[in-house]
Formats: structure tokens, sequence, C-alpha cells
């Protein structure tokens, strides 16, 4: 099993922390190899130290959904010398199915983990099994409810000796995050990136483009007549609960919905009026009408070639989009939200998987827990202001494949709004981010940074005197680049396309994307 730098070196941190931590790392980034190799370090070593069966180890695997389940067995089998034979398959544990837990591997499904995970462990450590607990996606556990999978630590059991733990998550800081998981799990250990993982080639370059979009002028005057009645109800409440301006947003509207359920009548009206003005302001932030017309004309503009995911927050907005989509592009488009049944979205994944399809809209059913087969365009139509949902939307498109150099994601916020102006406003690492408008009037972008290079590239050419014809084939190509990432390869991948183009009118394009790449090679990620 050949691995990467950064889980040689993320196992040997784990392997001097007495075999505990929290890996923070980027979807895509091969977080589930890094996982498995651990395990059989972990066994070589207890072998190493002792030749009873005190030493035997059983690996217990839990994960938020039954296709991560799925997943993992796959990945175990591959990749576990012994977990191949039909005597050491991997044991699963939810709803539908409960293996034997004795079994060497078990993945269990959280839901069901709640209950049993605990009590399974307990058995094994006093039968003189060492366990080694590995929590995927572990931010999940930290939840009073989902916390209970660690209840074993709360009896007499010697998990010192015998408990050795593994936490992996993109998004692992949350709440409860040092009271649950750290003295659960162990404290993050590693973090691996989406800009070093992009350095080292592990996953996919790629780019951000951020657009501002506005609302109709009867929207905008819905969310601004919102707005001034929600500050003044945000005033009432900070005047009779002054620690509510101590509280991040996720904590804020917790504590408004625990005082909407207990608190006196005239406090819960008020807490409720200000629940309902948010939710209602939100909606119309969602469902704002140049979200819809932005996405299509992005599509529209994008090539034909490209593997698309596009995210929402609403599914009748996710209904829209496909309905509108699906006119113009026939039998290429499929979705996947929760109101659809079960077979429907394995349907629409196994189409976009083998390329029936490519395009695929979705709402939150695709952030996390889905193994998602793999595109080169994401487009945000829609979103919480939720960094960890962000970060899992953009890991769903950085997996690395073949003849894959680039990818790119779309942000779309409405810029009269509370959105965030960056995609990742928190995030310490150097992006190539790209800022647009967009005019639904007009339904045009501007891309003030792409537009100055093509500028400076055709004045250059102008003062060759090239002849108009071709000086009005390139205006063509960069007309057609604008809201592409194509500009941003390095020039060696364009002659590359050069050289692949099947038509004139296709080379052409990449000719004008090379000297396009040449130009803007001296920007930095940051005056993109």
């Amino acid at each position: 099993m050949g691995l990467y730098t950064w889980q040689k070196e993320s196992i040997r941190i784990w392997y001097e922390n007495q075999f505990q931590g929290i890996v923070n790392v980027v979807t895509g980034g091969g977080k589930t190899v890094m996982a498995l190799y651990a395990a059989r370090v972990l066994e070589k070593y207890l072998k190493s130290q002792s030749t009873d069966t005190c030493s035997s180890l059983r690996i217990k695997i839990v994960v938020p959904t039954f296709p991560l389940a799925a997943q993992w067995a796959r990945a175990m089998e591959k990749y576990l010398p012994d977990c191949g034979s039909l005597q050491q398959k991997p044991g699963f544990y939810h709803s539908e199915r409960k293996d034997n837990p004795q079994r060497k591997y078990m993945i269990y499904i959280i839901n069901s983990a709640r209950y049993s995970l605990a009590r399974h462990i307990v058995e094994d450590i006093q039968n003189g099994f060492h366990i080694m607990l590995i929590a995927d996606e572990c931010h999940h556990y930290a939840s009073p409810e989902n916390q209970k999978i660690f209840d074993f630590l709360k009896t007499n059991v010697d998990a010192k000796k015998y408990y050795h733990s593994l936490g992996l998550s993109a998004t692992p800081q949350v709440h409860n995050y040092h009271s649950v998981l750290v003295p659960a799990l162990g404290k993050e250990i590693y973090q691996y990136g989406f800009s070093k993982a992009a350095k080292e080639k592990n996953v996919c370059n790629f780019s951000i483009y951020q657009i501002a979009l506005s609302f109709t002028s009867k929207e905008g005057a819905d969310y601004g007549e919102i707005s001034d009645k929600l500050s003044i109800i945000y005033q009432r409440l900070m005047k009779k609960y002054p620690y509510l301006r101590t509280l991040d947003r996720t904590r804020f509207f917790a504590a408004v919905s625990r005082i909407a359920e207990e608190n006196e009548k005239d406090t819960r009206s008020l807490a409720k009026v200000f629940l309902n003005l948010s939710y209602k302001r939100q909606e119309l932030n969602h469902m704002a009408s140049s979200r819809i017309s932005c996405t299509v004309t992005l599509v529209d503009l994008l090539d034909s070639k490209e593997r698309i995911l596009i995210f929402g927050e609403r599914i009748k907005q996710a209904e829209k989009v496909y309905k509108e989509l699906s006119r113009r592009y026939p039998n290429q488009v499929g979705r996947y939200h929760s109101e659809m049944s079960p077979l429907a979205r394995k349907n629409a994944l196994a189409r976009f998987h083998d390329g029936s399809s490519r395009i695929l809209v979705s709402c939150r059913a695709l952030d996390e827990g889905i193994d998602v087969p793999d595109a080169t365009v994401g487009i945000v139509l829609s979103g919480a202001s939720v960094n960890r949902q962000r970060i899992q939307r953009l890991g769903r498109i950085l997996r690395r494949q073949k003849e894959k150099y680039f990818a790119c994601l779309y942000y779309l916020y409405i810029w009269e709004s509370a959105d965030d102006s960056a995609f990742l406003p928190d995030q310490e690492e150097k992006f190539t981010v790209c800022n647009l408008s967009y005019n639904s009037g007009e339904n045009i972008f501007c891309h003030p940074s792409y537009e100055n290079t093509a500028a400076s590239l055709l004045r250059i050419t102008e003062k060759n005197h090239v002849d108009k014809i071709l000086l009005n084939e390139m205006r063509r190509c960069i007309s057609v680049g604008l809201v592409r990432s194509d500009w941003l390869l390095p020039v060696d991948i364009c002659s590359e396309q050069i050289k692949k183009a099947k038509n004139q009118t296709e080379k052409n394009y990449w000719i004008c994307m090379k000297q396009m790449a040449k130009l803007s090679g001296s920007l930095t990620a940051e005056g993109i």
C-alpha cells in the first residue's frame, strides 16, 4: 500500500501520541486509506509486545450514513490483507442488519451505534481484546445523543491500556469538541488542508469564483422590511437577555429557540416572532430569482464536457433548477434530495457516476456522508453560513482523476443581504479566488481581473497588426472563457489541450487561453 507523505506523517504522530488523536484532513485527501494503514501499524505493534491473545485487536468503525459504511467496507477489503476472506469480512451494525459484534472488523452507523457500541466495546475489553475505534466524520459524535457511543469511558474498563482511537473529519471543531471529542478520541494531532493537498497533488488544483448577485426591487424591499422588524425585536431580546450578545450565530439561535419554548409567555412570543422573521428573511434570500438565472447561465457558458454538481438549500429551488436545465439539456440532468425515494436517489447517483447524466442538482443530502461520483465543477446555488458545509461541498469536486487538471467552485451570494462575500472567510489558507458579479437583468457577468488580462492581450495583439478576422476570433474566445477557469491552468496544460483539440474552433480557444495564462502567471492568488 503506497502512502502519501501526509499519511505517513500523520500515522507517525498518531503512533507517538499513544495511538490516539483526531486528524483534520480535506475531503478527498485519502483519510480512509490512512486510517486503515494506521490500524495495520497498531496491530503490528501489539503483536510485537505480546505473544498471547491479549494482543488481539478488534477494529470498530462508526460512520454517519449507510453509503459511507459501504464505502468503508470496500476499502477494507481492498487495503487490509486479511479482510478479503469470508471469515474476516467486515460486519455491519445498523437498523436493517446486526452482525455478531465479536467479529474482528465491525462497521456501525451512528443511529444504531448510540445504544450498542459502548456496550460492545466494554465486552471486548473485558474479554482481553484491544479496541481501535475509528470515528469517521467525528464532528457528528459530540451531540448529547451521539456521544453515548463513548459511554464505555465512564465504566471501570481499562481504557488506557486497551482502547485506541482515531477521529477523522475535515471540520472537527464543533460545540463540545473539547468536552466530548478530545477526551474520547484525543486532541487534534494533524491538519491537512486544501492548499497543501493541492500543492502536493493529492487533490485537484482548484479555484473559487465568488459571484455577487442582486435582489429584484421587490425582493430587496421585502428583505429590508423584514430586516427592520428583526432589528427592533433583536434589541428587545438583548435588553432582556444581555448574554445573547456573547454567543456566536449557532449558539445564539439555539438559545433563542430555548427561550421560545421555555420562558414566560411575553418573552416566548417575542422569541418566536424573531425566529419566524429570521426564517422568512433566509427563505427570501435563498429563493432570490437571480440565483436560478445565474446558475442556468453559468451552465450554458461552461464547457459541455464538465461534470457539474449544484448545491442548494431548498428542495423547491432544486426542482426549479432541475426543470429548467432538463429543458435545455434533455437526459443530461439528475436530481438528488430527501423527498425522493431511496431507489430514485440511488439511480440518480448511478447515472451521474456512469456518465449517463453530467449535471446533478442536490440539496443538503449530498453535503456529506455520501460517496459522490467525481465532478469537475461545483455551483453553490444557496447555502448556510457554516464553514463545515462549505468545506464539505468544496471537497466534493477535488478528488484527483485521470485527465482532470483543475476543479472550479462557483459561490453565489446576494450582496445586499447578510450573506458572506467570501466562500471561506475564516480560512487562513490561500486559494485562487476570482471575484465576479452577475447582472440578471442583462444576463451578463462582469469579471474585472479576467477582463483586464484580456484587454492587455488584445492590446498586444493589435500592436502586432493582426487582421480583423483573427482579432474577432480572439474576442470570441475571450468571451467564451469569461466564467471558466481555463485561463488559470498552467501553460503546459493549455499546450496539451491545443494538441487534443478536435477542431479549429476548439484549438483557437485553447491558444487564446494559453496566452491569457502567460499574462496572468505573474498574478498571485491574492490578486486574482
